[in-house]
């Protein structure tokens, strides 16, 4: 028996969901020369998404976000802006994180530059 016959009343419709994401942060991906980056560096493309893994257990920095594209590793969001990253990480806050731009002529260390955005569900 539905809704409509035993009361005369029609359900209501669902809820528009949104869904957003806003830039939480941008900057270079560190350490890139200790890890995969010399691997892929000619398959990386701006606009392409990386993916943010924690490592709570890493030795110099219980912080640590590491930056992934496919299945290598490219190296670790900065120390100095990891502490949000990684607060929200831990409460399981899903993030999604770009290539914006890729420098040719630098040091690895400026050589990825991301963009970490947050997702989320407005109402």
């Amino acid at each position: 028996m539905s809704i409509k016959s035993t009361l005369g009343l029609e359900p209501a419709a669902p809820l528009a969901v949104e869904k957003y994401e806003a830039v939480l942060q941008q900057n270079f991906i560190i350490g890139c020369q200790y890890y995969d980056l010399a691997k892929v560096k000619t398959q990386l493309k701006v606009g392409q998404q990386l993916f943010l893994q924690r490592e709570p257990y890493n030795q110099f920095d219980a912080r640590a976000v590491a930056v992934y594209w496919k299945k290598y590793k490219l190296g670790f969001v900065p120390r100095d802006y990891n502490y949000c990253l990684a607060t929200l990480m831990d409460q399981q806050v899903k993030m999604t994180a770009w290539i914006v731009e890729i420098r040719q002529q630098t040091d690895y260390w400026e050589k990825i530059l991301m963009q970490i955005h947050l997702q989320g569900v407005k109402r």
